[in-house]
């Protein structure tokens, strides 16, 4: 009972688009009863301009609006040649500030690297020699002594 349900569903649905797409092939019988039945047909619109080309375009180039010449692939691979050309000055202009402001940082922190450097190299020399000599650190005493602390370090 389901399978005929299914089948004749089926067979209903591919009759009516059968049909419609009959009547869509169909020319009109009357032309002058659809041209009475449409709205009169209105002036086209006028196409827009075409953009004045870039000024440094090649002449054989053409602007991306412009409708002509749209099948001259010598003109496509100019204006192709010359937007990639144009990204690759932007990315080098980019790229060359960016390693200039990287150079500045990499030689501040080269600086400051030497200068800790410097700090490790001469309280390494004062260790071992304090040690070689035998000598031990001590603290400093304290003028006042032992008792309340005068608020300096």
């Amino acid at each position: 009972m389901m399978r005929m349900r299914k089948l004749a569903v089926a067979v209903l649905a591919c009759g009516l688009f059968g049909g419609i797409v009959a009547l869509a092939q169909q020319r009109p019988a009357d032309p002058r009863v659809i041209d009475a039945a449409s709205p009169p047909p209105e002036a086209p619109a006028p196409l827009l301009p075409a953009p004045d080309p870039a000024p440094d375009l090649p002449p054989t180039a053409i602007a991306p609006g412009n409708l002509e010449g749209q099948d001259d692939p010598v003109q496509a691979l100019e204006a192709f040649v010359l937007r990639s050309r144009r990204e690759a000055e932007e990315a080098i202009d980019k790229l060359t500030k960016e390693t200039e402001t990287l150079r500045a940082r990499l030689q501040k922190v080269e600086t400051a690297l030497d200068r800790w450097k410097g700090v490790r190299d001469a309280l390494n020399q004062e260790a071992s020699a304090g040690v070689k000599a035998g000598q031990v650190l001590e603290p400093i005493p304290s003028s006042s002594g032992p008792g309340p602390r005068s608020g300096r370090w």
